[in-house]
């Protein structure tokens, strides 16, 4: 009976409610949590494997009786296995139609494939980031009046591996000494496809401030045909990373493509900071047929790289664009460019791109593609403007190659643009007397 009851029945009681999770998932996954599950999983093969151990070394009863128990264990071990292996190699695909559902499934669940039937409204929940790799399929519904129980780790995920498509996310809020916000995810080792934020957000930050429209840190994963149309009314601290999209974009992070952001930023002053319409701080990720619409208010900026696509970049921007208004009243040894703030890694950088961003800043760093060309190519790009230059300062190594400028043009004037800078109709729409514009969009 004592070998019955630690051995057999623990493993058909969790194999039938791993067997009913896979048969039912919506029902067990609302009323279970898969973490628990798995842990009570391991602690009763182990209990089991450890009872087995100890009776069969004490070789206790006839041969037959111990055979009985090894092929019992055996059994329900092999059990175990093939459902926990059905569970996480055909994870449960889920219909969910209410907040309460879409909050208790994620909550229990990291591994699942969730569809939304309708928009949901996330009003009476004040949210708390946790951490997943769901796949998400919006289906080109709504999350609405999303808005966060933490001030200082503000988004819908903390660390997110899984993949989200065809899915609309409305925040709102004002947050206090803020360390990382997003509209999806504080950490981003996932794909994000079809995605659009949408929201007025107000922050103060804590120092070394980490804020995306869609994701803080992306270490990993891309953001593909998505769009950022977001508000922010920052009260600064200093040394913030801060884009439209993503405010710290690392080594293994890959891509933005055919994306856009529209991003309003108002604040008080901006310390040592970088600054992006798309990316803040760009370390390895390309762009690539995307464009930024900025709005930037400052009053004041020292010492910090401000662009109207990336502040600072060390990968290839190419068919890009930025349009907008750029202002800053007080100006410190700040680097300020239209594309990039700071470009700096060796023959990578902008090509194919244009600015005509209206810039209410001066310094002797503020430049209407480029604002500090450390290194790098800038490559068949043009500005609209008249009164800065295109890169305002070089500091790369002379004729070596690590500095260039190829084919750039000051124009003053939409007429005046020619396809001469190898844009592909293939990508661009190019109208005689207007500005070329992305034909993803």
């Amino acid at each position: 009976i004592l070998f019955l009851t630690l051995n057999v029945l623990p493993f058909f009681i969790v194999s039938l409610l791993l067997f009913l999770t896979v048969i039912f998932p919506s029902d067990m996954l609302l009323a279970i949590n898969q973490t628990a599950l798995m842990v009570t999983v391991v602690l009763i093969f182990l209990v089991g494997a450890g009872n087995f151990v100890f009776n069969y070394i004490k070789k206790e009863g006839k041969k037959s009786y111990r055979i009985s128990r090894i092929v019992l264990f055996v059994v329900g071990a092999v059990d175990l296995l093939l459902m926990l292996f059905a569970f996480y190699a055909f994870p449960p695909n889920i219909s969910i139609s209410s907040a309460n559902e879409f909050n208790k499934i994620l909550h229990n669940t990291t591994n699942i494939t969730i569809n939304l039937e309708n928009d949901i409204d996330l009003k009476n929940i004040e949210w708390t980031e946790l951490n997943s790799n769901a796949k998400i399929l919006g289906n080109g519904h709504s999350l609405n009046n999303l808005h966060f129980k933490d001030d200082e780790n503000v988004a819908l995920f903390g660390n997110f591996g899984g993949e989200i498509n065809d899915l609309i996310i409305n925040i709102s809020g004002e947050y206090g000494d803020v360390s990382r916000f997003a509209g999806v995810a504080l950490s981003l080792n996932g794909k994000l496809n079809n995605v659009c934020v949408n929201g007025e957000i107000s922050l103060s930050t804590s120092e070394n401030a980490v804020i995306g429209g869609m994701v803080a840190e992306a270490n990993g994963g891309s953001i593909t045909a998505s769009e950022v149309n977001l508000q922010l009314n920052l009260t600064s601290a200093s040394n913030e990373k801060i884009g439209g999209f993503v405010g710290s974009a690392d080594e293994g992070f890959e891509r933005i493509n055919e994306s856009r952001a529209s991003f309003q930023i108002s604040t008080n002053r901006l310390v040592n900071a970088y600054l992006g319409g798309i990316i803040g701080e760009n370390i390895n990720a390309s762009i690539n047929e995307s464009y930024a619409d900025i709005n930037f208010n400052i009053e004041s900026a020292s010492s910090s790289v401000i662009g109207g696509l990336v502040g600072l970049n060390r990968a290839q921007i190419e068919n890009a664009y930025s349009v907008g208004v750029l202002t800053i009243q007080e100006n410190e040894e700040s680097e300020v460019g239209g594309i990039v703030g700071r470009n700096f890694r060796r023959y990578e950088g902008v090509d194919k791109a244009y600015t005509s961003i209206n810039f209410l800043a001066n310094g002797d760093s503020v430049g209407y593609l480029v604002g500090r060309l450390e290194e790098g190519v800038i490559s068949n790009s043009f500005a609209i403007g008249e009164n800065l230059p295109l890169v305002a300062e070089r500091r790369g190594h002379g004729n070596s190659g690590l500095a260039q400028q190829i084919n750039c043009n000051l124009l003053n004037s939409p007429n005046n643009f020619r396809n001469t800078y190898d844009f592909s109709k293939d990508i661009w729409y190019i109208n005689s007397g207007t500005l070329p514009t992305l034909r993803c969009f």
